[in-house]
Order: C-alpha cells, then sequence, then structure tokens
C-alpha cells in the first residue's frame, strides 16, 4: 500500500476498519443528512430539476464524534510513511452527492481538477454509504505519472480540457476507482493527482467521508 502510494500518489486500503464503528458512523450521517440544520448546501453550480445536489455536514467532527477512528493505526502508519512523521487531521468533511441528470454541470467537482494544497498532504477516502463501483458514481483518480502527462497534453483547467488529453482523462484503463460498500477505503495526494466525483445513479445518494493529513514537520 505505502509503495503504491508512493509510485502513483494514490492507493485502495484493504478493509481495517471495526464494522461496529462503520454502522454507527453510517447511521450518524443519515441522521444528520435527514435533519436541515446540521448540513448545507455545498453546490458549485445550480443543477435543473436539482434543489441540492450535495449536502455537506456543518461540523462532522462534533457530530459523528468517532470519526477520526477511521484513520486506524496501520492507516496511520501508512500515511507517515508516504508524507513523514507527526501527520494530523487537518480537516475533515462528510458529504452526500445526488445525481445530477447533466454531467455537463460542475455541480459538485465531478470534473477533473487537482486540489490547491500543499502537495505534503494526503486525504483518507471512506465510503459511509451505499456500494458502490465505476458505473454508478464511484470516485476516481489517475497516478501522478498519469496527471503529469494528462496536465502536459491539453489539460488547462476543470473546465477546459482539450485535444488528446481529453482522450485520455477517461481511458477507464488508467483510471483509479474507488469501488466498494461501507468502509471501502482509498488514500490520494489530490494536490498532485487529477480526480473528480462520480455521478451516482438516481435514487442512490453517495456519502464519503474525508480526513486531510498533513504533517506537522512539512
Amino acid at each position: 500500500m505505502l509503495s503504491e502510494l508512493r509510485s502513483t500518489g494514490c492507493a485502495s486500503v484493504p478493509v481495517v476498519h471495526d464494522p461496529g464503528l462503520l454502522e454507527r458512523l453510517r447511521l450518524g450521517a443519515n441522521r444528520c443528512f435527514d435533519d436541515p440544520e446540521k448540513w448545507t448546501n455545498c453546490q458549485a453550480a445550480a443543477v435543473p430539476g436539482v434543489d441540492c445536489p450535495v449536502k455537506c455536514l456543518k461540523d462532522p467532527v462534533k457530530d459523528l464524534a468517532e470519526i477520526a477512528q477511521l484513520a486506524t493505526p496501520s492507516v496511520r502508519a501508512v500515511i507517515e510513511g508516504y508524507i513523514g512523521p507527526g501527520a494530523e487531521i487537518v480537516e475533515t468533511a462528510v458529504w452526500r452527492t445526488f445525481h445530477i441528470p447533466n454531467p455537463n454541470i460542475d455541480a459538485y467537482s465531478n470534473f477533473w481538477h487537482f486540489d490547491r494544497l500543499n502537495i505534503a498532504m494526503v486525504k483518507l477516502f471512506v465510503n459511509l454509504g451505499e456500494p458502490v463501483d465505476r458505473r454508478s458514481g464511484a470516485f476516481r483518480a489517475h497516478g501522478v505519472a498519469r496527471s503529469r502527462e494528462i496536465s502536459r497534453s491539453g489539460y488547462l483547467n476543470r473546465s477546459i480540457v482539450l485535444g488528446r488529453a481529453f482522450r485520455m482523462i477517461e481511458a477507464p484503463e488508467d483510471v483509479f476507482v474507488l469501488e466498494g460498500g461501507l468502509g471501502a477505503t482509498a488514500l490520494v495526494n489530490t494536490a498532485i493527482c487529477l480526480h473528480r466525483a462520480g455521478i451516482p445513479d438516481a435514487g442512490h445518494p453517495r456519502t464519503m467521508a474525508c480526513l486531510e493529513f498533513m504533517s506537522r514537520t512539512a
């Protein structure tokens, strides 16, 4: 896992979480998303026919008190092997994305992009909802080498992808996909790996937790 993360900037994580923890977080997230006081509309653009394409919890650390436990000792060891000792959580987010009928609207980072972050970082993504695969809205990313090649071949920004880059960016054989059910997990350096949210099927929203790590020595 660590060697994969070092070489590509993204790696799947074997099932490492306690099933009881995952179930408590799943149920807690469901309760929060059912309470309009607990979430905010985080859409990047309006989507005709969709009132709220993405809901973000306002305070996931408070409302899901166990969420930091998603960073198990084995996961933390990999993170520190990648970014250095003293890795700490600098941001925690939980969101729920819904189906949008028009994939040409960037409603919730469903266009390919880099995060504008210090490159000495990594994000831990954990599925807190229904099973998902590449056909039904899974998160996806390109490794760092492929991301660099795409960037040099016509990727100008998240809204303008031309020529060879346009043909490369969705090539299925080259895309890392976070597939699986409750607890499916990945580590991704989103500052150097092109990535995007998938669009869930209608009636099957996708719930994701994300813990961002940086090293105190970075």
